[in-house]
């Protein structure tokens, strides 16, 4: 399938965003595979007429690489009516998607391929690094039943996927989802990346060895542009926040307590990397690995 990328990142913007938070410091010194659990598991499930989506963050340094969507009875130009499952890359920067070409006609279409655990994932597959096309996961003709794509009605299968760092260097990794057709609904549970650049990995790495991230508390947010960074507490939650930020060896570089429930902290003094923030506030608590520019 191919669609107006740009445009639909603006719409899936508006509803979730995947953010990891950030790696259990004591064992990221001899981190192989880094594995991320989305706990609860996120169901994406179309809205209406609009694409429900996630935007992924596969190695929590604050820049998405990839979008999972999902529409149900969308009219294409012809008419016909579609159920779809789909993922596609969030930007134009060489990240991509493990799967294998059809051709039907004189037109070829790529599909993702919902792998098996074990799978080898690294740099002898066919991973589709286009920006502009949406990858079809599944896609059902809802009139005539037939179906594309190898993710109809599946439990437990990974996608396999490549991204680079903020360095260049190419990671390989995996993300586990069932997907169901009919009606159309994405289940995205967990993913991993080898963090050592260029390094095969296997679908389902990380599940019981990997270093594990902090499961995510939603009810705190934060987020970093430039040398700011943004944390947004909830409203019912009125006792002072408490903001922690370290390097990643775990040295305290700031810690301050604000009031207000929304805070901007300005970094201007600390070097271009990738630093850890925690934030506390009551009961609640979030802890995300940022990257300051």
């Amino acid at each position: 399938m191919r669609t107006n990328t740009s445009s639909l990142i603006k719409k899936l913007k508006q509803y979730s965003a995947l953010t990891a938070p950030a790696l259990a410091l004591s064992a990221v010194s001899n981190a192989q595979v880094i594995y991320t659990d989305v706990n609860p598991d996120k169901e994406i499930i179309p809205f209406q007429n609009n694409p429900q989506g996630a935007l992924l963050d596969m190695n929590n340094d604050g820049i998405f690489e990839f979008i999972l969507a999902a529409y149900t009875s969308f009219a294409l130009s012809n008419g016909k009516k579609i159920n779809l499952a789909a993922v596609g890359l969030y930007a134009d920067n060489g990240d991509g998607l493990l799967g294998y070409t059809v051709a039907l006609g004189s037109r070829k279409f790529y599909y993702p391929s919902a792998l098996g655990a074990g799978a080898t994932i690294d740099a002898n597959q066919h991973f589709r690094n286009i920006f502009h096309p949406y990858e079809t996961l599944v896609w059902l003709y809802m009139e005539s039943n037939i179906e594309l794509g190898k993710w109809n009605d599946v439990s437990d299968r990974y996608l396999g996927v490549q991204f680079k760092d903020q360095s260049g260097g190419t990671h390989y990794g995996w993300v586990r989802m069932d997907v169901q057709m009919n009606p159309v609904k994405i289940v995205l549970k967990d993913y991993a990346y080898e963090s050592t650049p260029d390094k095969a990995i296997h679908a389902g790495d990380g599940l019981l060895t990997g270093v594990s991230s902090v499961p995510a508390n939603d009810r705190i947010g934060i987020y970093s542009y430039g040398k700011n960074v943004f944390i947004q507490s909830p409203m019912d939650n009125s006792g002072p926040l408490v903001i922690t930020v370290t390097d990643v060896s775990g040295k305290t570089l700031l810690s301050e307590t604000a009031a207000g429930n929304n805070v901007t902290l300005s970094l201007r003094d600390f070097s271009q990397g990738i630093y850890i923030v925690n934030a506390v506030k009551g009961g609640d608590t979030r802890t995300r690995k940022i990257f300051v520019q």
